[in-house]
């Protein structure tokens, strides 16, 4: 995983805090944040997920409906090789190449509006994981919580991994 640039500064701006403290010698609490694991447990991720898988499944079937509509048209012309009048032939081959650039720009379709799709939903779902960082670091006193990718070491009591996992899920768990 890529460590944006962002990150990086405000790594070293945090570095620097804890290393040269402010007269009155304040400690820093720190606490580290795994969130490939918080998003693999965050429930909402698996809803959204399962609804991406469905939309893409949708999508398929009607591209599928296109090829057997594309795979009609090429036995109807094989069937009218012999037989069949030249004026009709132009028509359907017309309609097969008609159809094959559709089923290209449906299957082009369908990858930009999934990856448009996936971009949208963790956009929205680190929206929420943001927050419960937010709301657990002011909650508990932390001056700095950071992403696990962004620190070489620390002690496995600063992972907070856990405890961002149960505030996301809390309104999961509440009976509706």
């Amino acid at each position: 995983m890529k460590v944006s640039r962002h990150t990086k500064w405000m790594g070293l701006v945090l570095l620097s805090i804890f290393l040269c403290p402010p007269a009155g010698a304040q400690e820093y609490r720190i606490a580290i944040v795994d969130l490939g694991k918080v998003f693999g447990n965050y429930h909402r991720f698996a809803t959204e997920k399962t609804n991406l898988e469905s939309e893409l499944k949708k999508r398929i079937d009607e591209r599928k409906t296109l090829d057997l509509e594309l795979q009609d048209k090429l036995n109807q012309l094989q069937a009218m090789s012999v037989t069949g009048s030249e004026t009709k032939k132009e028509e359907l081959r017309k309609e097969i190449e008609k159809l094959r650039i559709d089923r290209i720009k449906a299957n082009s379709d369908i990858e930009i509006d999934m990856k448009s799709m996936e971009n949208e939903i963790t956009k929205t779902l680190m929206k929420g994981i943001e927050i419960a960082i937010r709301t657990i670091g002011v909650r508990e006193g932390y001056a700095a919580i950071l992403d696990k990718t962004a620190v070489l070491f620390f002690k496995p009591e600063y992972d907070i991994t856990d405890l961002v996992i149960k505030e996301l899920n809390k309104d999961a768990a509440q009976p509706q």
